[in-house]
């Protein structure tokens, strides 16, 4: 439950002058057990959608890791990409079950596949993989069935 708790909390914490801008149109959830901490991104339509650090709201807000220790220790004594990469599987599974209603988002799954009006990520911030996990985990489901 931790990344759940994770983000759920960092959704709790987003300034509401910022969820007021009616321009927002994605989230990407980013962790970084290196430096111990977490954060929300906000990407809005006028935003470069491949430039995250330029973003408007950019890392609007964040958590000191608390939730994700456990998590952070682990990778830090393996310091293994593999275990990273793990870990945003983890985090890409549960920011698709967030309650994203903050954004008058019901789903950010459709029958296609991800919402298109409303992007929902996860990316390797180190780019060892340049994908959206999230992208991965809604693949990953639509194999199994």
């Amino acid at each position: 439950m931790g990344y759940r708790n994770d983000i759920n909390k960092l959704i709790k914490s987003i300034d509401k002058n910022i969820l007021n801008d009616k321009s927002i149109n994605g989230i990407q959830y980013d962790i970084y057990p290196w430096h111990g901490y977490s954060a929300i991104s906000l990407m809005t339509r006028a935003d470069c959608e491949l430039d995250v650090a330029s973003w408007k709201y950019f890392e609007c807000c964040k958590s000191t890791g608390e939730e994700l220790s456990n998590e952070f220790d682990t990778y830090l004594e393996l310091n293994d990409r593999h275990h990273f990469h793990c870990m945003l599987v983890k985090a890409a599974s549960e920011l698709l079950e967030a309650d994203l209603s903050s954004f008058a988002v019901e789903s950010p799954v459709s029958d296609l596949g991800l919402n298109k009006l409303f992007q929902v990520r996860v990316y390797d911030p180190d780019e060892t993989f340049t994908f959206n996990y999230c992208e991965f985990i809604v693949a990953n489901n639509t194999q199994k069935t």
